[in-house]
């Protein structure tokens, strides 16, 4: 299969931090997405890796014929104004259009990283844009203008210090989630 991998966010706009390791999400998803593309070459997949602002990326994607393209992020618990609470916990796959179809291929994906990491199975998630001035009114950009199905997984919670400590912050932690993100694109495929 031919598959497209993008870390989330990009240098300029890094994303979620965990202020006790000073890690952002670009941070850490850019190894992880490095990891993610050897596993998927070692089984067989052909994979680009697309970095920069969101629109670049999806331009790129569908310059292409991708079978899959995923955006990797990490989540955040925005329900309070201390983010590093630890209160945020699980995985979830975003996924566009609403259609049974991708919701179900975006609940395998969830249950199989969920699953390889030990957390929390959120599920499938509509992706909507949560910028500006109205927050959840408009479709994601990115699994919304991508030609290919495309997904937003959300491994985990990066302002969860035990979340962070066990799998961003070492090469360990973050090959255990490229292994369980390479889990879950096993799921999509059947």
């Amino acid at each position: 299969m031919n598959i497209a991998i993008c870390p989330g966010h990009h240098t300029n706009a890094q994303g979620a931090t965990n202020s006790k390791y000073s890690v952002s999400e670009n941070q850490v998803a850019k190894p992880i997405v490095e990891t993610l593309a050897n596993i998927l070459i070692a089984k067989g997949h052909t994979v680009s890796i697309f970095e920069g602002k969101l629109g670049h990326k999806v331009r790129e994607i569908n310059k292409g014929d991708f079978d899959l393209a995923l955006d990797i992020h990490f989540n955040a618990d925005a329900e309070t104004a201390d983010l590093d609470d630890n209160k945020g916990y699980g995985c979830m796959v975003m996924h566009y259009p609403t259609s049974s179809l991708r919701e179900s291929q975006a609940e395998k994906m969830s249950a199989a990283i969920a699953g390889a990491l030990n957390e929390k199975d959120r599920g499938a998630r509509k992706a909507w844009y949560w910028g500006g001035s109205n927050p959840g009114t408009k479709p994601d950009y990115f699994t919304n203008k991508t030609n290919c199905p495309a997904f937003i997984p959300e491994p985990g919670y990066i302002d969860n210090n035990g979340f962070c400590e066990k799998f961003l912050i070492s090469s360990e932690g973050r090959l255990a989630v490229a292994q369980a993100l390479a889990r879950g694109i096993e799921a999509y495929f059947g």
